[in-house]
């Protein structure tokens, strides 16, 4: 999740799963972009020269056939305006060369200038079911539709799209049964901005409450978060239970925030 001065964006990702040192890419991104106030289009220009320099060398080196590859889906918010930006690159079959491109994808332009993007797009094995099964895809237009009229609630979409992930799970087994649905609505729009995540184990929600990876205007929010969330427990479980709490110190929340990784860091180990 990435808030800037100027917008909002998604980051979502298909192939690299995971380095040989356990690190997940959401993890790396958000190494990338802490610690630098930056607007949206600069945001995503750093973390596509990140991915130019770091993704390939483990692309090349990754186990499976030819071609391998990475791709970043991200879905946006310019300024009020919807946008979407893909940063894609491949593995030629030599596996010495790596083709790469950093776009905003863009289906027409408006008479006044505008530019509207797509308003579905896939990645990975999913690209392939969607071709496959465009029930699916018409289904999914149907839910979006209504939910825009307030007509069905933002999980019934967020269902449909987990069952899509399980479908391709189903058919590719490199892909894994578990997924997250991410969504984030216009401030200006029908909601009034805000947004959600929800995790699933195949179809069915999971009741896990962690954080996504979040950067807001620079500030690493999701390692704070990590590190508060002890703290808010005790203070919680101590006021159910009934018992005094002396609250939060701020020494000790001091000590807490000065433990969280601000400095960028675009070394994928």
């Amino acid at each position: 999740m990435l808030e800037t001065p100027d917008g909002n964006a998604i980051v979502g990702y298909a192939g690299l799963g995971s380095t040989p040192r356990r690190i997940e890419p959401s993890d790396w991104m958000n190494a990338v972009l802490r610690g630098e106030n930056r607007t949206l289009e600069a945001a995503l220009g750093t973390l596509a020269d990140a991915a130019r320099e770091q993704i390939p060398q483990m692309l090349i080196k990754a186990p499976g056939a030819n071609p391998l590859g990475h791709a970043f889906v991200i879905p946006a918010f310019l300024n009020e305006t919807p946008a979407f930006y893909c940063i894609e690159m491949a593995v030629h079959g030599d596996r010495q060369h790596c083709t790469f491109r950093f776009v905003r994808q863009v289906v027409r332009t408006t008479p006044n200038g505008r530019l509207v993007p797509p308003r579905i797009i896939a990645a990975g094995s999913g690209m392939s079911l969607i071709a496959q099964r465009p029930l699916r895809l018409r289904t999914l237009r149907h839910l979006i539709r209504a939910h825009d009229r307030k007509a069905i609630s933002t999980m019934a979409v967020a269902d449909h799209l987990a069952s899509i992930s399980y479908c391709v799970h189903q058919s590719d087994p490199l892909v894994g049964p578990r997924s997250i649905v991410a969504w984030h609505y216009r401030k200006r729009g029908l909601y009034g901005g805000g947004g959600g995540h929800q995790f699933y184990t195949g179809p069915q929600r999971d009741n896990r409450t962690e954080s996504l990876p979040t950067i807001a205007n620079g500030m690493n929010v999701s390692g704070l978060v990590d590190l508060l969330m002890p703290v808010f427990e005790q203070s919680m479980k101590a006021m159910l239970a009934g018992k005094p709490h002396p609250g939060i110190d701020k020494n000790e929340m001091d000590a807490i925030a000065a433990r969280v990784p601000m400095k960028p860091d675009r070394n994928l180990r």
